[in-house]
């Protein structure tokens, strides 16, 4: 996936906008250094990446996309059968 594709922006966006709230939310309730404050970033960030997995993979239920989201390789051996049902 390249980085400018309109996927690959998107998720990014999300990402990078949900990971500054929770941020700026944080900074309201406590004090941390600056070597804290990178580490729950890092942190915060993963999660994001994380919660947006699920529901890409979902989508089509195409594991091809969640790949090429998040650079993963592909694995095309899941049958129908082993993907989780939608609710």
């Amino acid at each position: 996936m390249t980085p400018d594709s309109p996927l690959s922006l998107a998720a990014e966006e999300w990402i990078t906008d949900l990971t500054a709230a929770e941020m700026e939310r944080l900074r309201k309730r406590t004090t941390l250094t600056a070597a804290e404050a990178q580490e729950v970033c890092r942190s915060v960030r993963s999660i994001a990446q994380q919660m947006m997995l699920v529901p890409v993979s979902m989508w089509q239920g195409d594991p091809r996309l969640v790949a090429d989201l998040f650079d993963l390789p592909v694995t095309m051996n899941q049958t129908q059968e082993d993907r989780p049902c939608r609710s």
